[in-house]
């Protein structure tokens, strides 16, 4: 995992032990962490993409001629 995106989750699980109601990132860390957010989202796209040209390159029947035997 991302160390930016450990850095929020620790935030997270501060926020969620305490009576805060409030979680404030600086202007960087918001910057950082939906860089980090959009290269998983994209990554995820592209594994979904293979996945699926996988997936149809199996499922696509193949026929093989030999030319038999009498």
């Amino acid at each position: 995992m991302n160390q930016i995106i450990k850095q929020f989750n620790v935030k997270v699980q501060v926020l969620n032990q305490s009576s805060s109601k409030q979680l404030l990132l600086t202007a960087k860390e918001a910057r950082d962490l939906q860089f980090e957010i959009f290269n998983l989202l994209t990554q995820i796209s592209d594994l979904e993409k293979s996945l699926r040209r996988a997936v149809a390159g199996e499922s696509t029947p193949s026929i093989s001629a030999d030319g038999g035997t009498f």
